[in-house]
């Protein structure tokens, strides 16, 4: 099971954008597995993403990297954009092996540009190594194991589950956080795996239908304008989550609804607009037919002045 937590300051409904989960429970293929998820409330504001990444391994060779010498090495390469804020680094123990064994772990730092080591632990069969990271520091990991003698070779196998935090963009509230998870995979009592691995996590790649329509009316007061949007809605093959406002070729929303008012704007001047529409999987449509809007003059008209003319005393 994956699931994520986030909270909105202002206590709104949170939902979550997944990329990579299929359901809350789902099946693992055997191997590498990266699950990413950002919050979205009510009002439309997004959260950085999140992301985890865990290997489904079987009981010998599927996922990580097999133990068949002294020395074995797994290296996290990293997602483009984020620092690692949490490992767990598994060796399966194997039965009658009794070593000199050890599990290394080592960070690239990108403050320094350089690695340097993180944890070092000795053992006499198997290992578990974990550790929380400081955010903003840790861009790739490096796990090692030594094991003295050949009675591990080909027995159990290095394998891992990392978490990340995304750097990229303001948050709007907390980006989701408490990743919690099992993994079911191949049939093997000996790593509490239960079921077949045979299934492949599905991926939704095809964006929604562009927003149809655009149009506008103007709300204007003797002080200010503003520019309300409609449109019609997208269609997807699974969902259409929102939209994506754009005013003069950049971003200065999103809405849920298929409609948008825009605040910021003065008088007596031209903008451009068009929306894209974007699912779940973060797949975005093309964008919709431009539409140019052209703010009224405000006009400050002066109040009237009672003024008082006196033409004779019984006249006023």
């Amino acid at each position: 099971m994956i699931d994520a937590l986030s909270t909105d300051p202002d206590g709104d409904t949170i939902t979550y954008v997944w990329v990579g989960r299929p359901a809350q429970q789902s099946v693992y293929p055997v191997g590498k597995n990266t699950i990413k998820v950002k919050a979205v409330d009510s009002s439309g504001a997004k959260s950085a993403w999140a992301a985890i990444e865990f290997f489904v391994a079987d009981e010998t060779h599927g996922g990580g990297v097999v133990l068949t010498g002294p020395e074995s090495t797994i290296i996290e390469e990293g997602i483009e954009g984020a620092t690692i804020i949490e490992y767990t680094f598994t060796v399966p123990s194997v039965e009658g092996h009794s070593g000199d064994d050890y599990g290394r772990v080592k960070g690239f730092n990108k403050i320094t540009g350089e690695w340097e080591q993180i944890d070092l632990q000795y053992t006499a069969n198997g290992i578990i190594m974990h550790s929380d990271l400081p955010v903003g520091k840790y861009t790739k990991l490096e796990f090692y194991y030594y094991t003295s003698h050949d009675c591990m070779y080909n027995k159990s196998n290095i394998t891992y589950s990392v978490k990340y935090s995304f750097e990229n963009g303001v948050l709007d509230f907390s980006a989701p956080k408490n990743f919690s998870y099992t993994v079911k995979a191949d049939k093997s009592s000996e790593h509490g795996l239960e079921e077949d691995a045979s299934s492949s996590v599905k991926i939704d790649t095809q964006a929604s239908s562009n927003p149809q329509n655009l149009t506008n009316f103007e709300v204007s007061t003797t002080t200010s304008s503003a520019i309300v949007l409609s449109w019609d809605s997208s269609t997807d093959n699974v969902k259409v989550e929102g939209y994506y406002i754009y005013r003069n070729g950049k971003e200065i929303g999103t809405s849920i609804t298929t409609n948008f008012t825009d605040i910021d704007v003065i008088a007596g001047t031209t903008y451009i607009y068009t929306i894209k529409a974007y699912d779940a999987a973060e797949n975005v449509s093309d964008e919709s037919a431009a539409l140019s809007v052209i703010t009224s003059e405000v006009k400050n008209i002066q109040v009237p002045i009672v003024q008082e003319r006196q033409t004779s005393k019984q006249q006023i």
